[in-house]
């Protein structure tokens, strides 16, 4: 019984009412022109879903880093990202360090 309860807590996401965490989360990357004249992290607000087939969607920027190039990055990444299938879709909103760009 004790097994149990620990898959289901793993796959349910939930079960303890923390946020879910993906099983495949690709790495952002920068675009190769991003780092020219900036450095540092790049750090965006995001808020999306995670359907019941554990697929993101309707990815949104909560709060922009004020850097397009890493806003649209971490937006078409996290829309990349999978969940463990749930019972029903759950609305995320995430912090989400998108990449890191050299000191110049």
């Amino acid at each position: 019984m004790k097994i149990i309860g620990i898959l289901l807590f793993v796959f349910a996401g939930c079960a303890s009412g923390t946020e879910p965490v993906p099983v495949a989360a690709p790495a952002i990357r920068a675009p190769a022109d991003a780092c020219w004249s900036t450095s540092g992290v790049c750090v965006v607000t995001v808020a999306f879903n995670v359907l019941a087939d554990g697929s993101v969607s309707n990815v949104s920027i909560k709060e922009s880093s004020r850097d397009r190039a890493c806003d649209l990055a971490v937006k078409h990444g996290v829309a990349k990202w999978r969940y463990a299938p749930r019972a029903s879709p759950i609305k995320i909103v995430k912090q989400v360090q998108g990449y890191t760009c050299p000191a110049h």
